[in-house]
């Protein structure tokens, strides 16, 4: 039902957007010369449920669950990257400390997504200058995670879902159906929904890399994340590839599709 009224209503909803294309600052090119080693965080997927009151409830089950495909997808994507080594970060052998500090550098990196999801890509706010000096960072405090684990970049992963209620299945449908006879179309909100990734230098704090994915569709199933950690990453240099390990995941992600 949700997937219906999201088709009929996209044309209200998200016109006027920017191409959903990758953003690099000026080093991303050069940055995997050299081998480096990148640290990745767990994926923080949140899935909310949305009320016909528009109230949301965070749903821990899906959004474990999301999380866990995606760090899976993630494993097996990121293998066939030759000019990086990816270290895992195991959350269960943390110290409370190193755990909250990472919990405010993923709330940190969620605030510093949502200026660029709004100046990059998305129409009003647009501003091209802003994609051809693509200058953001988190903060030198983000050099912290050396103490943690020795790495030279960190991929954060950045998911927010909003499943729909049939109540507000029902009103967006109505709301759709007067609008269509009458000519006043008064939209409900379908929720900031997004998946972000970006590489990010520990040392500096500064964004190398940066791609967003506007309504990525349903995150509690492992088909839909399968397919956008492949979308995530299909950009990525050619060059960084092991071309073997590649060919296999793209066969993989065509099977997986038919």
């Amino acid at each position: 039902m949700r997937r219906i009224l999201m088709v009929v209503l996209a044309g209200f909803l998200f016109t006027g957007c920017a191409p959903l294309t990758y953003r690099a600052n000026n080093e991303f090119k050069s940055y995997f010369v050299q081998k480096k080693k990148v640290l990745v965080l767990s994926p923080n997927m949140k899935i909310f449920q949305l009320t016909a009151g528009g109230v949301d409830q965070y749903k821990d089950d899906w959004s474990v669950g999301s999380k866990n495909f995606m760090a899976a997808e993630l494993k097996a994507e990121l293998e066939s990257f030759n000019t990086i080594d990816f270290v895992q970060l195991d959350n269960n052998v943390l110290s409370e400390s190193n755990r909250r500090f990472i919990e405010q550098q993923n709330g940190i990196f969620y605030i510093v997504a949502h200026s660029v999801v709004t100046h990059t890509y998305e129409s009003p706010t647009f501003f091209k200058h802003k994609i051809e000096n693509f200058d953001y960072t988190l903060g030198e405090e983000l050099s912290a995670f050396k103490d943690i684990v020795d790495a030279e970049a960190i991929l954060f992963i950045d998911g927010r879902n909003y499943i729909w209620t049939a109540g507000r299945a029902s009103l967006a449908f109505l709301s759709g159906a007067v609008g269509l006879f009458t000519g006043v179309y008064v939209p409900v909100p379908a929720g900031k929904e997004w998946l972000t990734a970006s590489l990010v230098d520990i040392k500096t704090g500064d964004l190398l890399w940066f791609n967003y994915l506007a309504m990525p569709g349903d995150m509690r199933m492992e088909k839909t994340v399968r397919r956008l950690s492949k979308k995530l990453f299909r950009d990525f240099p050619k060059e960084w590839r092991d071309e073997g390990k590649w060919e296999i995941r793209k066969e993989e992600g065509h099977e997986n599709n038919d």
